[in-house]
């Protein structure tokens, strides 16, 4: 065990001990060869008739490569939303069904609209009323077709006025390598 974690590897026997039931707990402990690694343990006791305990169980998983994994993922969506939320530009993605799954944060600062009040096909709301059915056509269209889409619109700011604008997209296929 790691020196750093001793007392939460000890406090968790003691919960195991003192009752609880399968115990979780995430530490660190230093290989043979003296590096840092990662475990989840799950600690239970078995006990004797009288509920006595007999002796300690763990069972060790090494998560370390799931940890550097994840904490390269945390970093990589820091750095796109970093990226996505200084453009000068409103950007968006959506699903293959064309319902939209992300803005970044120049939509919420135009529209006003709080994160997450524009998803699916709910991005019409913005579009003025007049626009709607043609940017819903040409966006169905494109979406369908796998052309491009642009269309002038106005577009609600978050003052009440529309304002227009430009709205542009690039359907993109992706193709996933192995699992999801």
């Amino acid at each position: 065990v790691h020196p750093d974690d001793v007392q939460a590897h000890a406090a968790a026997v003691a919960r195991a001990l003192g009752g609880e039931e399968a115990v979780v707990l995430e530490k660190r402990y230093v290989t043979p060869e003296g590096a840092e690694a990662w475990s989840s343990d799950h600690v239970t006791v078995s006990r004797d008739p009288e509920g006595r305990p007999l002796n300690v169980v763990f069972i060790s998983r090494d998560i370390t490569e799931r940890l550097r994994i994840t904490a390269q993922l945390a970093a990589s969506e820091r750095k796109f939303r970093a990226i996505a939320d200084t453009m000068p530009q409103m950007v968006w993605s959506t699903l293959p069904d064309g319902a939209a799954d992300y803005y970044n944060q120049r939509w919420y600062d135009f529209t006003g609209v709080p994160v997450g009040g524009h998803d699916g096909d709910a991005w019409g709301r913005a579009v003025h009323p007049d626009d709607r059915e043609r940017a819903f056509a040409r966006w169905r269209h494109s979406v369908d077709s796998g052309e491009p889409y642009e269309i002038e619109y106005r577009l609600r700011h978050h003052s009440g006025e529309y304002r227009w604008g430009l709205g542009r997209a690039l359907p993109v296929l992706t193709r996933f390598e192995g699992p999801v």
